[in-house]
């Protein structure tokens, strides 16, 4: 039987495998021997494309003859044994410890290896855990060289900690000596020299017609911001279309097999040894070179931030892991001994066929988070698009790269095969390592933290202004601004003083009134009680800034009625609930959405005031107006009303027009009809009357409706005159009154 790979776009690259019905023997890369074949096959009657392309059989199917009626092929017989190897082969059979010399060279004490006979996609958790635990070679007995074992290494190499302890985690990188291609011939469907790669160091089909292609480094990558960005974002890129390795099986964390080894994937059907068809030790590659292949360069590479993962107690207190508990997403109690936290991936829906495995969360010691899902249809996902998620569902936590003092952690020393050591992967060595740091750079946010940039104070929320995330920051900014700022209408208002508006009316400087909230205001209020955090490209790091004026206008206008609470009134006195519950509590009354802002100090008002109390109220009362003449006591009980309007108004829905009138002048009647309203609220607001001017009139009352007077006084109406007023009247009898705002086009409506 003959077989070629589906989809060769080019004749110069062509493999011709060849064998029996039930095993490939060999392949035929060689471009002479190549085109004596085909030239041979066309003689046999075999069809051959223009292209090069002849397909017996699809080797991703597995063996099978041709259909039935077809002429087999005369079956091709192996080359026979050269004394001298060809430049194919190089010396095949290699073992594992000649691969790993010239893989790693020097720095082979810090290759990491390991070995174990479990199936990868085994269905028994408990059996599978630890699996992936390695080490150096001088722990590592020697297992990794026995065939019947499925025997890894990765492409870098790791440096010990200060105590001895060694671990595959990015944070102890040393250097990358090799990459890998992956899933060559399955999941990528082409071959890479037909796009102008080179030929590869090593090739090793660890399942059928699956390929893994090695090349190596003639110099290894010592930088891990280089390294990082060639393992990920370089060969995250496709060529032509195609992408060139299987996406969840990056980093510089990654595993591959070993020349010797077996696969045991349950999925295979039976155990599979691993072929090596190409060994090319003398070929080794620039960096740089590997990255032109995929038209990148390594130039300028953005800084990747790698930190020692924080102790598990710390961890657990930090925002993320509070914000995932809470989400229902956190599926471990503890994280693991690498510092990562299994989580249920937020879009486990597309995962195939539902898997909910192989996603997790890293809490590094400095504070600053990373985030990790290896299924295929997440592989571009970054923490940035998890934190987004959260934010979204109405969490609250700090970027992926902001940094905290957290406590460092004491390290153990690795024990080769310890299951609770070090976790390298959470899923199979072909999907990637686990333990890599994944906030790798973002491109809205690739840096580190607040602490650079000098933040702000310690005491202060702190606020990131991050693009595409506006809502979050606005529901930030609305929860700092709570306590000062209410919704009036359509409005966003705040308690203020009167010597802040210039509307005509007298009122005291000092009186509380209710001020609409401009931008400027906001800008400045919101810089003063929260610390503004943006990202900075230039020194790749967030720095504190004013509070942005588009996040202030937003504010400002772009609010619904639940981002603020409403405002009912303004009180500038202790007063009545409809329950008849005494309100004497300075601030935002929650059960009738009134403001009370004292004006005075009162003193502390018994709950359940005896008949004779009240007695007492009433003569101290009555005692304050003995001097003014009144007409009769019947005059005397209308100051009575006013008093007793003005302590209740805040939850009266309407109140009564009070009319003082002499039949002279210097009597007393502007101080009297202000006696009631200096009791009630400390002041008292005057305004001089229109003599019928309806406009005017329904100005006055548009202001102080807008400020939250609770009265008003007018003074000098015309002795013996008949006032006749539409405004007045609608005013007084309306529990909603709504006109033009002064000076404006704009109409209001509030409640009266």
């Amino acid at each position: 039987l003959i077989c070629l790979p589906a989809g060769v776009a080019s004749a110069d690259s062509l493999v011709l495998s060849y064998g029996t019905q039930t095993e490939l023997t060999g392949e035929i890369h060689a471009r002479a021997r190549l085109t004596q074949t085909v030239r041979a096959l066309k003689k046999l009657g075999v069809n051959v494309m223009e292209k090069g392309d002849v397909l017996v059989y699809d080797p991703r199917q597995g063996l099978r003859p041709w259909a039935s009626g077809q002429a087999p092929a005369p079956r091709l017989k192996a080359p026979k044994p050269k004394t001298k190897t060809s430049p194919a082969d190089g010396g095949l059979p290699v073992s594992n410890d000649d691969f790993l010399a010239l893989m790693f060279g020097p720095a082979l004490h810090s290759a990491f290896v390991c070995s174990n006979r479990i199936p990868p996609d085994t269905p028994d958790e408990q059996a599978s855990k630890g699996m992936w635990v390695g080490g150096p070679l001088e722990f590592s007995r020697g297992l990794y060289q026995q065939a019947d074992r499925q025997n890894y290494t990765c492409v870098a190499s790791f440096k010990r900690n200060q105590e001895g302890g060694y671990r595959r985690q990015i944070e102890f990188f040393e250097a990358l000596h090799f990459i890998v291609l992956d899933d060559i011939g399955t999941k990528v469907a082409v071959d890479p020299r037909t796009l102008g790669f080179g030929e590869p160091t090593y090739i090793n089909e660890t399942s059928p017609g699956n390929h893994q292609w090695l090349y190596r480094l003639k110099q290894p990558v010592h930088d891990l911001s280089v390294a990082s960005f060639l393992t990920r974002q370089v060969l995250g890129t496709p060529v032509k279309g195609q992408l060139m390795t299987d996406q969840g099986a990056k980093g510089v964390t990654r595993l591959c097999k070993l020349p010797v080894g077996m696969n045991l994937k349950l999925s295979l059907g039976a155990p599979w040894s691993n072929r090596q068809i190409s060994w090319r030790p003398e070929l080794a590659y620039d960096a740089q070179e590997i990255a032109r292949w995929f038209g990148t360069t390594l130039e300028g590479v953005p800084t990747v931030h790698a930190g020692a993962a924080a102790p598990s107690a710390q961890a657990a207190e930090h925002p993320l892991i509070e914000a995932l508990r809470a989400a229902g997403l956190l599926k471990s109690a503890q994280q693991k001994s690498g510092g990562w936290w299994d989580i249920e991936c937020h879009q486990k829906s597309l995962h195939t066929q539902g898997i909910d495995n192989g996603t997790a969360v890293k809490v590094r010691e400095d504070g600053s988070w990373t985030y990790k899902c290896q299924h295929g249809h997440c592989s571009d996902l970054t923490p940035r698009d998890l934190h987004r998620w959260l934010v979204n569902q109405g969490h609250t936590l700090t970027p992926p790269q902001h940094r905290s003092n957290v406590a460092r952690i004491d390290r153990s020393r690795l024990v080769f095969e310890s299951p609770d050591m070090d976790e390298a992967a959470l899923l199979g060595p072909d999907d990637g390592g686990a333990n890599e740091e994944v906030d790798y750079p973002d491109p809205e946010c690739s840096g580190a933290g607040a602490d650079a940039g000098g933040g702000g104070g310690k005491d202060l929320p702190l606020i990131y202004i991050d693009p595409g995330l506006i809502d979050r920051t606005i529901r930030q900014c609305a929860q700092t601004l709570d306590d000062v700022v209410f919704k009036r209408g359509e409005y966003l208002v705040r308690i203020g003083k009167a010597c802040e508006l210039s509307d005509g009316i007298r009122r005291a400087g000092t009186q509380p009134l209710v001020v609409s909230v401009k931008r400027q205001w906001l800008v400045r209020e919101l810089t003063r009680r929260a610390t503004f955090m943006r990202w900075d490209q230039s020194s790749k790091d967030y720095r504190v800034t004013d509070c942005p004026v588009n996040i202030a206008s937003t504010v400002e206008t772009g609010t619904d009625d639940d981002t603020f609470r409403a405002l009912t009134a303004l009180a500038n006195a202790p007063f009545l609930r409809e329950d008849g519950s005494v309100c004497c509590t300075p601030g935002y009354d929650d059960e009738t959405g009134i403001y009370y802002a004292p004006s005075l100090n009162f003193p502390p008002i018994n709950p359940q005031p005896s008949w004779a109390d009240a007695r007492a109220s009433l003569d101290e009362l009555v005692a304050l107006t003995h001097q003014f003449p009144f007409a009769s006591e019947a005059a005397r009980s209308v100051y009575l009303v006013d008093v007793l309007t003005a302590v209740a108004r805040p939850t009266l829905p309407k109140s009564p027009i009070v009319l003082y009138s002499a039949t002279m002048a210097g009597t007393g009647k502007t101080l009297m009809a202000s006696i009631a309203n200096l009791i009630a609220y400390g002041h008292a607001t005057t305004h001089p009357w229109p003599n019928g001017n309806e406009e005017e009139l329904r100005k006055i009352f548009t202001s102080i409706l807008l400020a939250g007077d609770p009265v008003v006084v007018f003074d000098n109406l015309p002795n013996g005159g008949v006032i006749k007023s539409a405004a007045l009247s609608q005013f007084a009898t309306s529990d909603d009154y709504a006109d033009r705002k002064l000076g404006e086009s704009e109409r209001v409506r509030f409640k009266n």
